[in-house]
């Protein structure tokens, strides 16, 4: 084909109409090489190879011409009926509709490469549930303090939370009913709203998958995955090459799924989001 387009140019370089119809094919011609680069194997329809014989065909006639007749005589061997400038509008619209083929197979190789990546994502089974403003938040009445309550407690964690010097991690107990999980409720709430809240997990014995040690860690990474498309990007490597990482001891998990995501991508991320996990004792394997 890039003959053929070669051929036209040499044949019609005086002709302005043919020479912007020569230079429009080049251009095509340019962007469907980097296409063909790329692996296509069973993906090419058979309305595509339809239009690869077309091109074919077109091709053909124009260089068994040019076999016969150069120069000024091959524009003579083409005129007519059969004209060279209709010759190559014909090859000009069956290219367009190959470059559209080829650009509608890009886009459909990354729609596919993303649900595959949603895909490992969502089979880590997270616990949905444990987000603090789940669903069964709301059945099991887990929310926020009341306007003007604990505020001195809650202004401790959100400054903490905004002093990344202060320590990596901020630990608070008390007694049954004091207050905690409303407290935490509260700070995810300031965080969301914030932008700074990597991931939450509310333990919860009245929820299976919220009382289970074993699912907080997927949840983790699955909602940092949602928080940052590189962290995203750097799990789904671990998930392609160990699909059943989240099923290894909670030390492997950990590893797997929140360092080395995390060290490969520490240069994107916000040096002060925050990640909660409230109610640890409700977990029935301590």
């Amino acid at each position: 084909m890039k003959g053929c387009v070669d051929i036209y140019e040499g044949a019609c370089k005086e002709r302005k109409e043919h020479k912007d119809l020569a230079m429009k094919l080049e251009r095509t011609l340019t962007d469907l090489a980097e296409y063909m680069k790329q692996p296509i194997g069973s993906d090419m329809s058979n309305s595509v190879k339809r239009i690869y014989c077309d091109l074919e065909d077109e091709a053909k006639k124009v260089s068994e011409k040019q076999a016969t007749a150069t120069g000024r005589r091959m524009i003579g061997a083409l005129e007519g009926s059969d004209g060279i400038l209709e010759a190559h509008r014909r090859i000009d619209e069956l290219l367009g509709r190959l470059s559209r083929n080829a650009n509608m197979f890009t886009l459909s190789s990354a729609n596919r490469q993303e649900m595959d990546k949603e895909s490992r994502l969502d089979r880590m089974s997270p616990a949905k549930s444990a987000m603090y403003n789940s669903a069964e938040s709301h059945d099991i009445k887990r929310g926020s303090c009341a306007p003007q309550t604990r505020e001195v407690q809650i202004r401790l964690l959100l400054d903490w939370a905004c002093t990344p010097e202060s320590g990596r991690t901020c630990w608070i107990n008390g007694m049954a009913g004091t207050g905690k999980t409303t407290i935490a409720h509260t700070v995810c709430t300031k965080l969301d709203e914030a932008c700074a809240l990597g991931a939450s997990f509310f333990c919860s014995r009245v929820i299976p998958e919220c009382r289970q040690a074993k699912h907080i860690i997927p949840s983790i990474a699955y909602q940092l995955a949602r928080f940052s498309v590189t962290f995203h990007h750097a799990l789904d490597k671990v998930l392609h090459s160990d699909p059943d990482a989240h099923t290894r001891t909670l030390e492997i998990q950990y590893k797997k799924l929140i360092v080395e995501p995390l060290l490969q991508t520490k240069g994107t991320l916000p040096a002060d989001f925050i990640v909660v996990i409230d109610a640890l004792d409700e977990c029935e394997n301590e």
